[in-house]
Parts: structure tokens; C-alpha cells; sequence
């Protein structure tokens, strides 16, 4: 392994011969309960050093695609939201150009707008499938837009095809919201009891895909590191078994991993976070 703690899982590949770009976006500014998102690409990358290059279920070796991990964006002090937004989007616009796979690391979700914004410009029948506990609809949070608590409402601004996984919490805007508009959400008590509806979530979904992760859907008692926690939520194989089948079936365009909030303690999340973006590389590209 390369021992500079800049790249994902330890290995280099040139920009022009890797096919999976990693690109860090440390972005934090509207977080409205525990601060810390913005140290979460790092926390991943550093995690990757001790996950296995070897995927024992696949049989394979996902980093001989070439993975290259790019340099974080930097969002300056006075630099406004929309500016910061438009940076990532250019960033993502540019690695979607390379004809290369882009996974980006947040930092908090409101990143998942921008990325969004590049990649259906790039795929005009874009779907996303929507991990999280939170609906994240609110029209705006704090008085801001912008907010981790408003980001799948701004997506659904451009696009309606959007299936929501693992929602165990909303406010009465968003309840409101829900009953007029029927976005498709599958709520976290239902899965308790029937398990992830997978066909149903195939069905809904276009054949291209954006992935948008926030890592709060996974159980507290796995995930305990992040920004928003809630009790309940799914576990690792309920997550592994739906990715198996989303990357089998559906065209993966790109994917985002977001809200890690690493600390001192709880060095799973931050390994979890690190082995299942490996995992969803390989099943991508196996």
C-alpha cells in the first residue's frame, strides 16, 4: 500500500488511467445540531488504509479499476453558499466529462444538491435513490435554502424521480408536504416489519442512478457518528443487499457519502463509511 494518507484505500492511480474519481467536499455551513461533517472525507480516507483490498464476496480486487483521489475543495470564509455550490457542481461536471465514475465525500448534505445538479446534466432520465433517516423537504431551515435540512426538496425542484429509503423522521411541513405532492417513501417502521420493498424501489427507479447516502439511515448502534442521529434504522446487510441489487440492475451513474461526523471514540463509523464505499465500488465494476 502507499503509505500518504491522501488517497482512498491506500493505492494511487493516475488521473487519466483510473476509472473511479474520489473527490473530498469537507463542506459544512448550515449543520443544525452536532458540528464535525466537514472532517469526514478525511476520517474515510484514513479509515480505508485498513480495509482489506480484497473483497472476499466478490472475489475481487475493486481498487485495479484505478481509483484516484483528488485534492478537497476548500470553501473559504465569505465565500456565500451559492458560490460554494457552484464550485462542487463545476468539480463533479468535470470529472462526469473525464467519463470517469465520481464518488464524492461530504461533509453535510446540502453537497447533494450540486452533485445532483451536474450529473442530470450530464444523464437527462436521472433517478435518485435517497438513503436517510430525514426527508429532508423542508422548504427552508434557519431561514436558509440551502440548508441539510431542505436538500432533497431543492432536487426535487428539477426532478420528481426520486425514491426515498429508510425515513423515520420529518416535522408537520414535510407531513404536509408528503400528503400533497406523494413523493415514494418507504419509512424505516415499515422495513422493521416487512423488510426494504427492493422491487418496488427497482420499479420507481429510471435507469440511471444517483445514489444520495447519508449515513444517519443506518442504525445508531453501527453508525453512531453523525451529524443528525435517530433511533432505529437500517443495518449493514439490509444496505449491502439493497446496493447488490440497485448496481446489478441499474445504471450507477455516481454516488455521495455524507454526514459522517468522525470523533475520538467511535472509529467503526468512520471504518463502516470506508468499507462499503469500497463495497459499492466493486459491485459497481465487478
Amino acid at each position: 500500500m502507499n503509505s500518504d494518507p491522501k488517497y482512498f484505500m491506500g493505492e494511487y492511480s493516475d488521473y487519466e488511467n483510473a476509472k473511479i474519481i474520489i473527490l473530498p467536499v469537507p463542506f459544512e455551513r448550515t449543520t443544525s445540531y452536532l458540528q464535525g461533517t466537514s472532517k469526514g472525507p478525511k476520517a474515510i480516507i484514513e479509515a480505508s488504509y485498513n480495509v482489506e483490498l480484497y473483497d472476499m464476496e466478490l472475489d475481487d480486487e475493486p481498487y485495479l479499476q484505478g481509483i484516484h483521489t483528488l485534492l478537497s475543495l476548500v470553501f473559504p470564509v465569505g465565500e456565500t453558499i451559492e458560490e460554494s455550490i457552484k464550485k462542487i457542481e463545476i468539480a463533479v461536471g468535470k470529472i462526469l466529462k473525464d467519463s470517469k465514475f465520481p464518488i464524492i465525500l461530504g461533509g453535510e448534505h446540502t453537497i447533494s444538491y450540486p452533485v445532483f445538479l451536474a450529473l442530470q446534466k450530464r444523464f437527462s432520465n436521472l433517478s435518485v435513490l435517497h438513503l436517510d433517516a430525514h426527508t429532508d423537504l423542508r422548504n427552508e431551515y434557519l431561514d436558509d435554502r440551502f440548508s441539510h435540512a431542505c436538500v432533497m426538496r431543492r432536487i426535487r425542484e428539477h426532478n420528481n424521480n426520486i425514491v426515498s429509503v429508510g425515513i423515520r423522521s420529518l416535522c408537520r411541513e414535510e407531513a404536509d408536504y408528503i400528503n400533497k405532492e406523494k413523493p415514494v417513501i418507504y419509512f424505516d417502521h415499515d422495513i422493521q416489519k416487512h423488510g426494504i420493498p427492493i422491487e418496488k424501489v427497482l420499479a420507481e427507479l429510471t435507469d440511471d442512478v444517483f445514489i444520495t447516502f447519508d449515513l444517519d439511515v443506518v442504525s445508531p448502534q453501527e453508525m453512531p457518528s453523525v451529524g443528525t442521529p435517530e433511533p432505529g434504522g437500517l443495518n449493514w446487510y439490509q444496505v449491502k443487499e439493497l446496493f447488490e441489487v440497485i448496481f446489478s440492475k441499474k445504471n450507477v451513474v455516481g454516488f455521495d457519502v455524507v454526514e459522517l461526523k468522525p470523533d475520538r471514540v467511535n472509529f467503526h463509523s468512520d471504518f463502516w463509511t470506508a468499507k462499503m464505499i469500497y463495497k459499492m465500488i466493486g459491485l459497481k465494476f465487478h
